[in-house]
């Protein structure tokens, strides 16, 4: 009778602290908001959020911008080297104004994991993915970002092991 007793203390103990500790991590994790595409032209999609707003345009590119083969540092371009691991997403320290801005990206993977882009928006500590995952990379792409909030270039590794994406992206200048 007390080993029953013992053990439904130490199961009502560990319910506690097992539910207790996702509730306190949860407060500080971001907000992860997929965004499915819509196609407007050849080549170029929109993101639109639940209330109607236009989030983001995203763009293929036929050949590598003039952005990305600059070496000035206000406007990039500027490397990813990063290794993910399976379900984690890591955005750019780099934080731009999310009022009609424009980045080139040409980043590619090392196997065959799904893969989202997005944003980091800092005001509301949430990441915005954009598109379906991709498998290869994103290869010159451009994708302009409208929001209120300041954002940070993001990627998120959707697959069971590791990732490494390594590439650059850029500013797009308007000189």
């Amino acid at each position: 009778m007390m080993k029953k007793k013992l053990m439904s203390i130490l199961l009502a103990l560990s319910m506690v602290m097992g539910l207790s500790v996702p509730v306190f991590a949860a407060e500080n994790e971001p907000e992860n908001i997929y965004l499915q595409p819509i196609q407007v032209a050849e080549n170029k999609w929109e993101y639109w959020d639940d209330e109607g707003n236009l989030v983001a345009t995203m763009e293929g590119l036929y050949e590598l911008p003039m952005e990305l083969q600059k070496s000035r540092a206000s406007t990039g371009p500027w490397v990813i080297d990063w290794s993910l691991a399976p379900g984690s997403a890591r955005y750019d320290g780099r934080e731009f104004d999310g009022n009609n801005t424009t980045l080139y990206i040409d980043i590619s993977v090392d196997n065959r994991n799904p893969s989202y882009r997005g944003s980091y928006l800092h005001d509301a500590n949430r990441f915005v993915w954009y598109t379906t995952p991709s498998t290869v990379g994103f290869p010159y792409t451009s994708f302009t970002v409208n929001t209120n909030s300041t954002f940070s270039f993001a990627l998120r590794n959707d697959g069971a092991t590791t990732t490494r994406y390594f590439g650059r992206y850029a500013l797009k200048s308007f000189m």
